[in-house]
């Protein structure tokens, strides 16, 4: 297994946990205080909705790290997914940023390093190389 590999399934795996704390979130639990400011414990409906929208985006983003990592198709081949791994890490890092001037301590504790690793796993795998006979 190559490192690209192992990053993509990395990036896939903390991707899914966040996935599962965005649905818990929309599903009414008591976990606010690490989210969106962490000005309400249980997010209002409005925010809701916006939790279940990003667990839709954290989704796509892992179907492009293990594509980009060739664990699932199309691949590293093709250019969209280069594209896309680097639309990523860009989201990715301004997540970052949002993350650590969050009013929010828990925030900044959990999900700036959350982030910050996953936009360094996309922009690993963003200029990896693509695999042998494949084209980037």
């Amino acid at each position: 297994m190559s490192i690209a590999q192992w990053v993509g399934l990395l990036a896939a795996s903390v991707l899914a946990l966040v996935i599962v704390f965005q649905v818990l979130l929309a599903v009414g639990r008591p976990l606010g205080a690490a989210t969106w400011g962490g000005r309400h414990v249980v997010l209002p409906p409005r925010l809701r909705w916006a939790s279940l929208a990003s667990a839709g985006v954290l989704a796509l983003m892992t179907w492009v790290a293990l594509a980009r990592a060739d664990l699932v198709g199309p691949g590293s081949g093709p250019f969209v997914t280069r594209a896309a791994t680097w639309l990523c890490a860009c989201l990715l890092l301004v997540n970052t940023i949002g993350n650590a001037a969050s009013t929010s301590p828990t925030e900044r504790r959990i999900m700036t390093p959350t982030t910050l690793l996953l936009a360094i796993s996309f922009v690993a795998l963003a200029t990896s190389p693509a695999e042998p006979g494949a084209p980037s």
